[in-house]
């Protein structure tokens, strides 16, 4: 072997080996870089999930709700102003709620009961009531009275002895 074949061999296995060191260092640069790149995304996404559970919740508390008083109003439509209060009140103490904190207030009309749900937020994610003026508020559920039917027993017998 000649002397310039064997300087020419040692200068390639240099310039290979340079250019591995110099790739490791750019391959350690860019894990780094995918590390930083991940924890801001990670984060980010943890963010949204935890964003989008809670709004489920919510959501679910506000319907939930609502259906336990229109269950109590129904059940009460037939019954005296107090009795159906403490039916309304019975059944929402009963709802499962994660989030939100009902307090009724049940009214009677002439021919209906009304049932006003306001609603406290429990948790410390107050702020969605800064960013949505739909989140809390008040909800309005109706109900017709029934008549009692001792009392439309009574009804219809007077009436039959009319008719006779």
């Amino acid at each position: 072997m000649s002397y310039l074949i064997l300087k020419n061999k040692i200068k390639r296995f240099l310039k290979r080996r340079r250019n591995r060191r110099y790739i490791n260092v750019l391959v350690k640069k860019e894990r780094a870089e995918v590390t930083i790149e991940t924890a801001i995304v990670f984060t980010i996404i943890m963010i949204l999930i935890g964003s989008m559970i809670y709004f489920s919740l919510f959501l679910h508390d506000k319907v939930a709700i609502k259906s336990y008083a229109y269950s109590g109003l129904v059940e009460g439509a037939d019954k005296e102003n107090d009795k159906c209060i403490g039916l309304v009140n019975e059944k929402i103490s009963k709802a499962p709620v994660f989030v939100i904190k009902p307090q009724v207030s049940v009214m009677e009309d002439f021919n209906r009961y009304k049932c006003d749900i306001s609603e406290n937020d429990m948790s410390t994610m107050s702020f969605l009531d800064k960013l949505f003026t739909f989140t809390m508020g008040k909800q309005e559920v109706e109900a017709v009275k029934k008549m009692p039917i001792d009392k439309m027993y009574l009804f219809k017998a007077i009436k039959d002895g009319f008719v006779k």
